[in-house]
């Protein structure tokens, strides 16, 4: 799925009731290149196939992936030519 290039507001809205502190105040980023980014999870399948483990607790290849480290997730990434998102 590509994403464009623009600006868009990061943070909480003034009086969400679940906003932590690390996400105020609400400021403006800008996304400078439009990029890709995959449009369904990544399955327990997918991961055993690149990564050779499935860490996910409840076994099942066609659901996704859980409980992988970021570091294991940035390594998967890694493999198939691409990396984790930033965060904005």
């Amino acid at each position: 799925m590509s994403i464009p290039a623009g600006s868009f507001t990061m943070g909480c809205s003034e009086g969400d009731k679940e906003c932590q502190k690390n996400e105020k105040p609400a400021h403006s980023e800008e996304i400078k290149d439009s990029f890709y980014i995959g449009q369904t999870e990544v399955t327990q399948d997918g991961y055993t196939m690149v990564i050779g483990t499935n860490p996910s607790h409840a076994q099942n290849g066609n659901l996704p992936v859980t409980k992988v480290a970021w570091e294991n997730a940035a390594n998967y990434c890694a493999a198939i030519g691409g990396r984790l998102p930033a965060e904005a």
